[in-house]
């Protein structure tokens, strides 16, 4: 992404700022034919954030909140455009530098034609990424679909106790994120109610309900409707 902006501007120093993490890995995939790219982490508004560039000298930010560049800032030394997701969430900082003349100590400064470049370079990654979110949240939601018919197929389709419960104890934990899954198990002669681990279960015993082990909520698989 360095590359292909560095030959539509002029400019001395280009610098990301990444404003979501999980976008750092994407923004660096997109580096120019040098050795590395730099990163380095800077706090901006409040908020940790990632830097890249391609120089070893990354640009501190020209700005100390992001409202004050979220519609774009153009001055003497800096060319500043956001890319933001629906037009809110802002997903990363574009700040270009302006060239110096080294003889006078003076930048040269961002022409009106830079400015609009920049916008419609930003433009185009903006798009690019709300088209890649949107592909992502209907493969999710396909993969859903596609989990909840074999659940439902592998564990209606069981014949008989052993069956089902060692059903149950691959699909069902998988499916709700949950780290195990067991059952109290009612014998019919001894009047007993007991745990089991669904392994070993004789045919004169019946299934009374059924007890989830969760994960910790940072492991723990989202599925809203799933318990509707």
């Amino acid at each position: 992404m360095l590359r292909e902006l560095k030959s539509l501007i002029s400019f001395s120093n280009c610098t990301i700022f990444v404003v979501q993490r999980d976008l750092v890995n994407a923004v660096m995939s997109y580096r120019p034919d040098v050795d590395q790219v730099h990163v380095a982490t800077v706090v901006v508004d409040s908020k940790q954030c990632k830097s890249v560039s391609e120089s070893e000298s990354i640009g501190a930010p020209c700005f100390s909140k992001m409202e004050e560049v979220r519609f774009g800032l153009k001055n003497q030394t800096h060319l500043v455009q956001t890319v933001s997701f629906k037009e809110e969430e802002i997903l990363f900082i574009i700040q270009c530098e302006s060239r110096i003349i080294k003889r006078q100590n003076k930048h040269v400064g961002f022409h009106l034609a830079d400015e609009q470049v920049l916008k419609i370079f930003s433009s185009y990654l903006a798009m690019q990424i709300e088209k890649i979110k949107t592909k992502q949240e209907v493969n999710k939601k396909e993969q859903v679909v596609i989990d909840t018919l074999q659940l439902t197929s592998e564990v209606c389709t069981q014949r008989s106790l052993q069956g089902l419960f060692r059903k149950i104890c691959e699909f069902v934990p998988r499916y709700f994120g949950f780290e195990a899954v067991g059952a109290l198990v009612y014998n019919m002669e001894s009047k007993w109610l007991w745990p089991t681990s669904m392994t070993n279960t004789s045919a004169d015993v019946q299934l009374a309900s059924c007890f989830l082990t969760p994960r910790p909520k940072s492991l723990r698989t989202r599925r809203r409707w799933a318990t509707r």
